[in-house]
């Protein structure tokens, strides 16, 4: 049989949220309209902390994507 290397996964639960936010780029990378159930999967954490990390990751693209005006 054939052997395919292993998806990174986390463990959420020993990591903090900075941690965790890496991973939340990723699949927004992927996927830019991953909805929270797909980070729930991805991350294996609740439905809470999936959406707040989703909803922090999707607030720094925005601030990255920003343009200042002088």
């Amino acid at each position: 049989m054939r052997e395919f290397p292993r998806r990174q996964v986390p463990a959420p639960r020993r990591m903090s949220d900075d941690d965790l936010l890496p991973f939340v780029r990723d699949l927004l990378r992927e996927n830019p309209d991953a909805s929270i159930g797909a980070t729930m999967k991805r991350l294996g954490t609740g439905r809470e902390r999936a959406r707040t990390l989703l909803e922090r990751a999707r607030e720094e693209e925005r601030h990255e994507r920003m343009v200042r005006v002088k």
